[in-house]
């Protein structure tokens, strides 16, 4: 009989293990992840050799004061121009917010790359889930809403026109801050990929 109590307990602990694994595949933030091999891993930056005075920005938000606009989680992915360790326990850290820009835009080229999500629809359903406690499809009209006369939610985003890549991470910057990026900075981003 206690042989049998053993033998249920370990069931138990194995299903509670593996229910806890296909939790965390379900509800971990899945967005964000950079094409492979595309960054160098030689991050020595510190917080001191970010530029903090970014003229035009609401330094009240913290994606821009991370010079991370579109609020890229800390993760073990290298990103160029990014900061090791982040002064900010959830958030990457960026020496200028071209580097963060950059790093956005990598991701959605990732996206649509890899796994095919190449409308906006799609793109943002990737990178604001809801599972993340996001609301997309609030998200994903807020940035056409920037760009009427370019974008709707059908709207097929190539990541090489540099046009579209700009205009998408602006827009997605607005809504993940608040406030209006400087254009400028898209731009350079684009010019890093």
């Amino acid at each position: 009989m206690l042989n049998v109590k053993k033998y249920w307990i370990y069931i138990g602990i194995f299903a509670a293990v593996i229910g806890a694994f296909l939790l965390y595949l379900v509800i971990r933030p899945f967005s964000h992840e950079p094409e492979e091999g595309i960054e160098n891993s030689d991050n020595t930056s510190t917080s001191e050799n970010m530029v903090k005075d970014n003229p035009g920005y609401d330094m009240t938000k913290r994606g821009y004061r991370n010079n991370n606009p579109l609020n890229i989680r800390i993760s073990s992915n290298n990103w160029r121009g990014e900061i090791k360790p982040s002064a900010d326990k959830s958030f990457c850290q960026f020496k200028t917010m071209a580097y963060g820009f950059r790093a956005a835009m990598c991701c959605i080229r990732t996206y649509i790359r890899k796994y095919n999500c190449s409308t906006i629809e799609a793109i943002i359903n990737r990178w604001a889930p809801w599972s993340d406690g996001n609301n997309p499809v609030r998200y994903c009209s807020r940035v056409c809403a920037t760009w009427p006369e370019d974008f709707t939610k059908d709207t097929v985003i190539d990541y090489t026109n540099r046009n579209q890549m700009t205009k998408l991470v602006y827009a997605m910057a607005i809504v993940e801050n608040g406030s209006k990026p400087v254009m400028a900075d898209c731009e350079s981003a684009f010019s890093m990929m």
